[in-house]
């Protein structure tokens, strides 16, 4: 799913949803302040996402 956005969305998504920073926060950043955030993270990168048997969402 993520292939059709910016590399950048999904460590937007990732940080918004980790508990550290909130989805305001992630939105007042630049995308080199979500860069940052993320290489400092301090947090295990997973993401749950369906697919069908083909691999579609």
């Amino acid at each position: 799913m993520w292939n059709q956005y910016p590399s950048w969305w999904s460590d937007a998504w990732m940080l918004a949803g980790n508990g550290t920073y909130s989805e305001t926060d992630v939105a007042d950043m630049s995308i080199k302040e979500i860069n940052e955030a993320m290489e400092d993270a301090d947090f295990e990168v997973v993401f749950y996402t369906e697919a069908d048997e083909n691999g579609d969402c």
